[in-house]
């Protein structure tokens, strides 16, 4: 998992630089009225990150994941990607990577904490009890 990690922090540092050098125009333009702009896309990208964030942050405490479901088109209209700067969309991209990053780094933490735990509560159960 931790490289994972390390990739995800290198793509995103990477796409960063790769989608600022894209033309606004080109960024924003859509081949058809129902197709999206690269735009949108990385806003489609910025709401799959959020999803996976709510899961990261989930694990923590459920047993299980929750089961995340939308409407991936009617999200991006509603979040307005196309019609925020090409700026903020790749910051929002940016830093949401970045944190998802982050709770993946926790969630390691987290799950390596349980399996020590359990490891110990196996110990006291064989040694102590039987």
């Amino acid at each position: 998992m931790k490289n994972v990690i390390r990739e995800l922090r290198a793509l995103v540092a990477e796409y960063s630089i790769k989608f600022n050098a894209i033309h606004d125009s080109e960024f924003s333009n859509k081949p058809l009225p129902h197709k999206w702009s690269k735009k949108e896309v990385v806003g489609h990208l910025i709401d799959w990150a959020q999803n996976n964030l709510r899961r990261f942050i989930v694990a923590q405490y459920e047993p299980q994941p929750p089961k995340i479901v939308y409407d991936q088109d009617f999200r991006v209209k509603a979040n307005g990607y196309q019609q925020m700067k090409k700026e903020d969309v790749i910051a929002l991209w940016k830093l949401v990577n970045d944190v998802s990053a982050m709770y993946q780094e926790l969630c390691l933490k987290v799950i390596t904490q349980r399996k020590v735990i359990l490891a110990r509560q196996r110990y006291n159960c064989i040694h102590f009890n039987g």
